[in-house]
Formats: structure tokens, C-alpha cells, sequence
């Protein structure tokens, strides 16, 4: 199931269109279409991270936009992509969570928000266990460096 963005950055308008566009279409069940948008979404997030007015927001934006195209590469039958891609994630913010260079609000962001990434990951293994060779070694190296699963 798709996820709805609820920022209202000054870069995102574009970006909540093409959410919205990519989510009307997964539940048209044209998912290729709705990948289309995802991606698109996912690049002007990336694009114009620095320009939302909240941390929080742009890392949920980024979150929203990763596990979208996840679940869409899932509907598509390309499940080692959505594991690539849960992972890319999950892994981002552990990273963004763990770096003292950031700034707090940053920190705190992607600390909020990996709990998120985690249950994708949680739940994608429990759905497409052939397919979680790369989720189980994510899990693995977070486990190692934390001392945690998230």
C-alpha cells in the first residue's frame, strides 16, 4: 500500500503531485506507471532535500518516497529491486542516525524515521523470505555496529 506525504515544503509541491499521481495509479493497479512517478518523486526529493523547511519533513519525504517505490517494485514482481531498495534506506538513515557531523534535527529525523524503514524491512522478509538474503544482511551489520536491530 502506497504512502500519502503530508510535508508542505517550499521544493515539494512538485514532488507531492507526483505522489499522489504515482499513488491514484497503484490503485489503478498500473504499477509501471506508478513506478514511474515514484522514481520521479524519489529524484526531486533528492533533489531539493536541503530546500524543506523541516528536517523531519525532508526525511519523511525521502522515507515516503523509498518505500513506495518498494512496494511497487514488490507489485512488479521485482523483488530483489524492493529489497535493494528497503535496504538503501534503512541503511541511509542508520547512517544519517549515527554521524555526529549532521545537525540534531537531522540526527533526530532519521532516528525517528529508521523505525519506519525497519518495519518494511521486517515485513518484507516475513512476506518474500527468498528474497531477504540482502534485508537479513542488513539487519545483520545494524545488529553488529548498534548492538540493536534498529
Amino acid at each position: 500500500m502506497p504512502h500519502t506525504p503530508s510535508a508542505e515544503p517550499v521544493a515539494g509541491e512538485h514532488w507531492k503531485q507526483m505522489t499522489r499521481k504515482g499513488n491514484a495509479l497503484f490503485g489503478d493497479e498500473a504499477f509501471e506507471q506508478a513506478l514511474q512517478c515514484y522514481e520521479e518523486a524519489r529524484n526531486i526529493v533528492l533533489l531539493h532535500f536541503d530546500d524543506w523547511p523541516q528536517a523531519d519533513d525532508a526525511v519523511a519525504a525521502l522515507v515516503v518516497s523509498y518505500l513506495n517505490l518498494a512496494d511497487t517494485q514488490a507489485c512488479l514482481g521485482r523483488l530483489d529491486g524492493a529489497a535493494t531498495t528497503l535496504c538503501a534506506i534503512h541503511n541511509s538513515l542508520a547512517e544519517a542516525a549515527a554521524d555526529p557531523d549532521l545537525p540534531a534535527p537531522l540526527r533526530t529525523a532519521a532516528i525517528r524515521h529508521l523505525r519506519e524503514a525497519y518495519a518494511a524491512l521486517v515485513q518484507f522478509r516475513q512476506q518474500h523470505g527468498e528474497h531477504a538474503i540482502r534485508i537479513d544482511a542488513t539487519l545483520a551489520r545494524r545488529a553488529a555496529s548498534t548492538g540493536t536491530l534498529h
